[in-house]
Order: structure tokens, then C-alpha cells, then sequence
């Protein structure tokens, strides 16, 4: 029931999200966007699968600093479809932007191993 719950919330956020940004205006559906509505519903799963509150509390500083990959990820995709001025293959410059995400994230992970800050995020 709990992954139910959070497949309607993650619903619910995104279809939110589209319809302030598209009628009303970019910036209203990224503040809309900021809420972090898809957080509530997994920390409540964690918690009745038995994780601690230090457990909980991990994952949001790790959410916390992901969002650095969050705003990279987003930037280029804003910079591939930006240069798309006839904007021909959307597909494209999210791919683009998932690869920048990809390289992103492992790097983002091999310096946490490798600085060992591991036991902040784990």
C-alpha cells in the first residue's frame, strides 16, 4: 500500500508541477516543484520498514547535497533545448542532459568514496 501511496503523490506532484507551469509560468511551477512532496511519502515508507531516525536523517542530507546533481542536470537540459531553437527533438536534448546527469552522479559518488565521507550519506 505504502509504494501505492507514493506512485499517487509522485503523480499528483508532477501533474501539479505541469499544469502551474504551463498556466501559469515557469517560475511558478518551479517553486511549485521545489516542495518536496516526493521525500514525505518515502521517508514515511523507510520508517514503517523498520529504518531509524538516523537512518531517515542520512537520507535527507544525501538528498540534501544530490540536489547539486539535481541542478546540473536541469541547467544542461535548460542549455540542449535552449539551443534547439526549433526545439525538433525534445527526446534528444533530455538524453543529452541525462548523460551530463549520469557522468554527474559518478563523479559525485567517487568523490564521496573517495574524500570518505561515507558515513555522512550512509
Amino acid at each position: 500500500m505504502a509504494i501505492v501511496l507514493n506512485f499517487i503523490l509522485g503523480g499528483i506532484a508532477v501533474a501539479g508541477t505541469s499544469v502551474v507551469g504551463n498556466f501559469m509560468n515557469p517560475l511558478a511551477g518551479a517553486i511549485f516543484w521545489s516542495y518536496p512532496i516526493t521525500i514525505i511519502p518515502s521517508l514515511f515508507f523507510m520508517k514503517n520498514s523498520g529504518k531509524s531516525s538516523e537512518y531517515l536523517a542520512k537520507f535527507l542530507v544525501s538528498t540534501t547535497f544530490s540536489l547539486s546533481l539535481l541542478g546540473i542536470t536541469t541547467f544542461a537540459m535548460s542549455y540542449f533545448i535552449g539551443q534547439d531553437k526549433k526545439l525538433s527533438n525534445l527526446v534528444m536534448d533530455i538524453g543529452k542532459g541525462t548523460l551530463v546527469y549520469f557522468a554527474s552522479a559518478t563523479v559525485f559518488y567517487l568523490m564521496i568514496k573517495i574524500l570518505g565521507l561515507s558515513h555522512y550519506f550512509m
